[in-house]
């Protein structure tokens, strides 16, 4: 059964909608023929005859059932159609978003920006499970006529509408998006980025990325949570969409504080929910306490008064039992209760997002890195923009030896590349052949370029990896990309006390979870000589870092983990061995 057209729309229709249906076995297949016979009767509101089961027939007396029936149904869409032409879709449960033509007061050089600007976020959002898109070229059509954005959404059939405006911003192209609830016309979430280069696909990348992220927070679908409470509503319910919004969203300081006062305030309005508490739990473990000025001691009884309270009042709770998991794991480094917790979470709910992306991590600092590539390729599948869960599947597969199938991701991504071409970067660094290293460098440069990259960061890139991957000491350039990669610099071209310094000043202000970046067997892991050093050794004395160590030795993964004098000759021998030495 092909349709004749949906939303006004005529075959080929957009992408993830229904094409056709094969009715060719009918009826030994009536699920299909069910369903939509069911719906048609909906739509016409009139009662519905269940379709009985029925025992195989004739062939001959199947084929005139099938034409009978096709022509049935054909005659009964047409009629259908053409009464439900002007109405909205009907509410069957399922999210979905139309995209609206963006606005333009840019300039005319952008004017045909703005459909083509919306139907990319289209394109993109595709990719995010569990909503629906309204088609680039039904919702273009609607947005034509100039109807307000109650009536918009209802001719769409959407709940949510995305629209934006592109604008100059003195040297600079801003672009804002906006997240309308189609029942009230409140916008819900806005987003404003802005490019010096006036290059509008690297914004239009940050759109997708920032826009699946709001749907996920906003939501609660992918790695967003929304409570099951019913008591959480109203202002309190505004406050934890706007903490879950931001925590997915975030891009800077300031957003992270915000993400936080939000599930303070809902903790405030509603301090007998446990999701209140929980989201705030959650909250404080993703930021931590340097983002949020707190010492770490108040840091920690913050974090643990509010896990228990989510815990007291619902020990069930998924989220309440998420955000312990993540304290035990980063504030102490104790993975086995942490897995336990998520074990528990799991048995509940084997689908829920924020559980795989914290398994993940989980699992790398434990060493067993095959879990953690399964735990984040999962939770890459409900959020598949999310930088963190690129970077995390990416290390797995660093830790895995697994260099080809880093760059090649990279090099087939086409949307929210930034993740993926660091990941490529920080592989050749650690594990790229040497045998091949100033071909693959070759290849790195121009699509960094491409990925909106200025051309003194991408000199800075190469010279970076080129200095860990030859040993060559390159000045300051060395301490452009953060303290773990200065760290790693150091390792690489300076002496073991020196060395020791930059990762002791890294490790002050890092959670057990960070210790893994120089746990694995390649260029990140420090020196023989450095494990054998009495300040290493000091390092995992620390109760967390100690009790990582512990566990990882208890499993027997000893990789970067502290040696004795005499061993470091042999360990030496040992690496010189490999490839990326």
């Amino acid at each position: 059964l092909v349709p004749i057209a949906l939303d006004k729309q005529l075959p080929p229709l957009g992408f993830r909608q229904v094409q056709s249906i094969n009715f060719g076995r009918w009826p030994r297949d009536t699920a299909a023929l069910e369903a939509l016979t069911s719906t048609l009767d909906r739509r016409l509101e009139r009662d519905h005859e269940t379709i009985p089961a029925s025992a195989k027939p004739p062939y001959k007396r199947r084929i005139a059932g099938v034409a009978v029936a096709v022509l049935a149904i054909v005659a009964s869409a047409l009629f259908a159609w053409y009464l439900l032409k002007d109405e909205a879709v009907a509410d069957d449960g399922v999210t979905t978003i139309a995209v609206l033509p963006y606005s333009n007061s840019a300039g005319d050089q952008y004017d045909g920006q703005r459909q083509s600007y919306a139907a990319a976020i289209v394109d993109g959002l595709a990719y995010l499970p569990d909503i629906e898109i309204v088609s680039a070229r039904t919702s273009f059509a609607a947005a034509a006529d100039n109807l307000d954005t109650i009536a918009l959404a209802e001719r769409l059939g959407a709940n949510y509408l995305v629209e934006g405006d592109i604008q100059l911003d003195g040297n600079a192209l801003r672009v804002t998006s906006r997240l309308i609830d189609g029942g009230t016309g409140r916008p819900v979430w806005t987003d404003s980025r802005s490019i010096q280069s006036l290059r509008l696909p690297e914004l239009q990348q940050q759109s997708i990325r920032y826009i699946a992220a709001a749907l996920q927070g906003y939501l609660g679908i992918g790695l967003g949570h929304l409570p099951a409470d019913s008591s959480l509503s109203g202002q309190a319910l505004d406050q934890y969409r706007r903490g879950m919004t931001l925590l997915l969203t975030r891009s800077n300081a300031k957003e992270s504080i915000d993400s936080y006062n939000a599930f303070k305030r809902t903790v405030e309005l509603a301090p007998n929910v446990a999701d209140a508490h929980a989201g705030l739990a959650y909250a404080l473990t993703d930021i931590g306490p340097f983002t949020l000025s707190m010492e770490p001691d108040a840091f920690r009884a913050a974090n643990e008064a509010a896990y228990e309270r989510a815990l007291e009042l619902d020990p069930d709770s998924m989220f309440g039992l998420i955000a312990k998991a993540e304290t035990i794991h980063k504030e102490y480094g104790d993975v086995a209760q942490a897995l336990a917790l998520f074990e528990q979470v799991l048995e509940q709910d084997p689908d829920f997002g924020p559980a795989h992306e914290l398994l993940a991590e989980l699992y790398a600092t434990a060493g067993d890195h095959r879990a953690s590539l399964e735990a984040a390729s999962r939770a890459l599948t409900l959020a598949p923009f999310d930088n963190s869960l690129v970077g995390i599947r990416a290390g797995a597969l660093r830790a895995l030896d697994r260099y080809a199938n880093i760059r090649n991701e990279a090099l087939s991504c086409r949307v929210n590349c930034e993740a993926s071409g660091l990941s490529w970067m920080s592989a050749l660094a650690a594990i790229g052949p040497r045998s091949t290293f100033d071909r693959e460098l070759d290849r790195l440069a121009p699509f960094a370029r491409e990925g909106g990259l200025e051309e003194d960061t991408v000199q800075q890139l190469v010279d970076y990896v080129t200095a860990v991957v030859k040993r060559e000491d390159i000045g300051d350039n060395g301490e452009l990309f953060g303290s773990f990669y200065t760290s790693v610099y150091h390792m690489r071209v300076s002496d073991d006390e020196v060395a020791l310094d930059w990762l002791e000043r890294y490790l002050d202000r890092a959670h057990a979870g960070m210790l893994t970046g120089f746990l694995n067997d390649d260029r990140f892991t420090p020196p023989p000589s450095m494990r054998a050093h009495p300040r290493y050794h000091a390092i995992f004395e620390r109760p967390k870092y100690k009790a990582v160590a512990d566990y990882r030795r208890r499993q027997g993964i000893l990789t970067g983990l502290p040696i004795a004098p005499e061993e470091v000759a042999a360990e030496e021998a040992r690496i010189r061995a490999e490839d990326w030495y």
